[in-house]
C-alpha cells in the first residue's frame, strides 16, 4: 500500500502560494477577456499590467498556461497580481476562487512531479483543508526530502459568519513544529466590501503592526481609493495611495497612484481606460515627471462580433511619437475556444513571428493541450506542450509539460490533482472512495480513497456475480490519502467491483478490465 502523507506574507489572502508556482518559481502574467487567455513568461514580478508590457522587452516570451494574474474584462479590471488560489470579487470580497472545482467539487491535493531520467520525482505538494461550509481553512505545503514528504509552510484561514476571511496566518514548519511568521486581518462593512487590510509579524511572543490598507468604496461597490500605511515604531506612517474613477457603466476609467513625500501626496502614474460596449479597447499608462503626464505606453484591444479579443497592440513612447512593440493575434473555433494565438515583436519597421501557442479540446469542450511554437525565422518549431487529462466531472486530475528535444518530447513536470465533494449538508466528509484508474484498465488499477480519521479501513474486489476475488486492504490506518493496487493480471475480463468499507460507512464503485 502507497500513501501519500498528509514568500513570504502576500499583501491579501490570495497571497496562498500554488504548489507548482512555488517550486517552479514561475510568474505568469495573463490578459483575460471572457472567453480569452493569453498568457506571457515572466521571471520577475510586475506590479500591473503597464509596468508589465513596458518591459517586455528584456526577457524572452513563451507561449505558456499557468495562473490568471491580470485580467481584462467586460466593466470591470480584477488583478490577481499574487498567487493563484484568491482573487478579489468585484475589487471589494475577498473570495477563494481556485480550490474550488466549476462542478461541485474541492481540490484536496496538488502534487508537483519532476521528470528525472527516465522515472518521475516528488517535489512539492500542496494539501488543502476545509470547513463544513467549504470554506478553506488550512493548506499545507511540503516538500519532498529523500524518502518522504516534509512540512514547509502552513497558511490558516478563518471566517466570520458570512463566511468572510476574516483572519489568515502564515507559518513555517521548523525543528518539529509550526511557528508563526506573518498574519494578516480583514474588515468588511455592510455590503461586505473589504475596508481594512492589516499585517502583522511575529516578533518573540506576540503580533507587531506590519503594515495595513484601507479601502472607500461608493454606492455602487466600486472601490474608491487605497490608502497603504506601514508601522513605523508606534505610529502608522503613509506610503501610496490608489485613487480609482469609473465611466457609467462602472467600467474602470482610470487608476492614479500617488506616493507620500514630505507631508503631501506626489503623483506616481497613472493608467486610464478607454470602453466600446463594455470591452476595453485601450489601456494608456503615464508616469508624472516635472509637473506634467509622460507618456510611457499604450496598449490597444480588438473584438469579434461574438465579443472575443482577437488582437492586442502594445505600443511605447519613443521622444515624440509612438512606436510599435508587440502585436498578439487570436483565433477561435465556432465554440469561441481559443484555438490559435500569435505574438509578434516589431523589430526594423516592420513585424516579426516569435511565439505562436496552438489550442485543443477534448469532446467534453474541455481545453486538452497547449502546444507552444518558436519562429525560427523561416518556419514553427516546436518548443513546450502541455496535455490535461480530466476525470468523469471534467476536474481536471493531470498537468502533464513537455519539452521537444528536436526529435521527441520529453517529459518535464507533473501536476496532479485530487478531489473531494463539496459539503451540501453542513456535514463533514468523513470516507472518500475515488474512481480507479486506469478504468477501464488492462492488468493493473490503482485505487485511491481518503479518510479523515484514525480508523479501519478494508477494501474488497468482487466479481460481477458478487463472489469475493480480492481484499486489498484491511488495516487501521492514520488520517490521510491512500492508494492499493488491484492486480488482475489472473483474471478473466469483465465487469468488477471494489468496495469501501470503514465503520458504519460503505461505498461501491464499478471497474472494467479489458485485455
Amino acid at each position: 500500500m502507497k500513501r501519500h502523507k498528509s514568500f513570504t506574507f502576500c499583501l491579501i489572502i490570495f497571497f496562498l502560494i500554488c504548489s507548482k508556482s512555488y517550486s517552479q518559481g514561475l510568474r505568469l502574467f495573463q490578459l483575460k477577456n471572457d472567453t480569452t487567455d493569453f498568457i506571457l513568461e515572466n521571471h520577475d514580478r510586475f506590479y500591473d499590467q503597464a509596468s508589465f508590457l513596458s518591459n517586455i522587452q528584456n526577457f524572452r516570451i513563451e507561449p505558456y498556461i499557468g495562473t490568471s494574474s491580470i485580467e481584462t474584462r467586460k466593466g470591470s479590471i480584477e488583478k490577481n497580481f499574487l498567487a493563484k488560489q484568491y482573487k478579489l470579487a468585484g475589487s471589494s470580497k475577498v473570495e477563494i476562487s481556485e480550490s474550488h472545482s466549476e462542478n461541485g467539487y474541492l481540490l484536496q491535493e496538488r502534487i508537483f512531479r519532476i521528470w528525472k531520467d527516465t522515472t518521475w520525482a516528488n517535489s512539492s505538494k500542496s494539501i488543502f483543508i476545509y470547513d463544513s461550509n467549504n470554506n478553506l481553512i488550512e493548506n499545507i505545503i511540503q516538500d519532498w526530502i529523500e524518502y518522504s514528504w516534509e512540512n514547509t509552510l502552513k497558511f490558516v484561514i478563518s471566517y466570520d459568519g458570512m463566511n468572510n476571511v476574516r483572519e489568515s496566518i502564515y507559518q513555517t514548519w521548523e525543528d518539529g513544529k509550526w511557528v508563526n511568521q506573518e498574519k494578516g486581518i480583514y474588515h468588511y462593512d455592510i455590503k461586505r466590501n473589504l475596508i481594512e487590510l492589516s499585517g502583522f509579524i511575529w516578533e518573540e511572543s506576540g503580533w507587531v503592526n506590519y503594515w495595513r490598507h484601507l479601502r472607500n468604496f461608493d454606492s455602487s461597490n466600486n472601490l474608491l481609493e487605497e490608502l497603504r500605511q506601514s508601522w513605523h515604531t508606534d505610529i502608522w506612517v503613509n506610503e501610496l495611495k490608489f485613487l480609482y474613477s469609473y465611466d457609467n457603466n462602472h467600467n474602470l476609467h482610470e487608476e492614479l497612484r500617488q506616493g507620500w513625500n514630505e507631508g503631501s501626496w506626489l503623483n506616481m502614474d497613472r493608467t486610464q481606460y478607454t470602453y466600446d460596449n463594455n470591452n476595453m479597447i485601450k489601456m494608456h499608462y503615464q508616469q508624472w515627471s516635472i509637473n506634467s503626464w509622460t507618456n510611457i505606453n499604450q496598449s490597444f484591444y480588438s473584438y469579434d462580433v461574438k465579443n472575443n479579443l482577437i488582437e492586442v497592440l502594445h505600443q511605447n513612447w519613443t521622444d515624440s511619437d509612438w512606436e510599435n512593440s508587440v502585436s498578439i493575434v487570436y483565433t477561435y473555433n465556432p465554440n469561441n475556444n481559443i484555438l490559435e494565438e500569435i505574438l509578434s515583436l516589431w523589430q526594423n519597421n516592420i513585424w516579426k513571428f516569435q511565439t505562436k501557442a496552438i489550442y485543443s479540446y477534448n469532446i467534453n469542450n474541455k481545453l486538452a493541450e497547449i502546444l507552444g511554437q518558436y519562429w525560427s525565422g523561416v518556419t514553427w518549431i516546436d518548443s513546450r506542450k502541455k496535455i490535461i487529462k480530466y476525470d468523469l466531472f471534467d476536474n481536471p486530475i493531470e498537468e502533464l509539460y513537455q519539452r521537444w528535444t528536436g526529435g521527441a518530447w520529453v517529459n518535464s513536470t507533473l501536476d496532479i490533482y485530487i478531489y473531494i465533494p463539496e459539503n451540501t449538508n453542513g456535514k463533514s466528509i468523513d470516507y472518500i472512495l475515488y474512481q480507479n484508474y486506469p478504468n477501464p484498465f488492462n492488468h493493473v488499477s490503482m485505487i485511491r480513497f481518503y479518510s479523515s480519521q484514525s480508523s479501519q479501513i478494508m477494501i474488497k474486489v468482487y466479481d460481477i456475480l458478487g463472489s469475493e476475488i480480492a481484499t486489498l486492504i484491511n488495516e487501521e490506518i492514520q488520517p490521510g490519502i491512500y492508494e492499493v493496487e488491484f492486480n488482475a493480471t489472473s483474471l478473466p475480463s469483465g465487469v468488477y467491483f471494489y468496495r469501501l468499507k470503514a465503520a458504519d460507512f460503505i461505498q461501491t464503485k464499478k471497474m472494467l478490465l479489458l485485455k
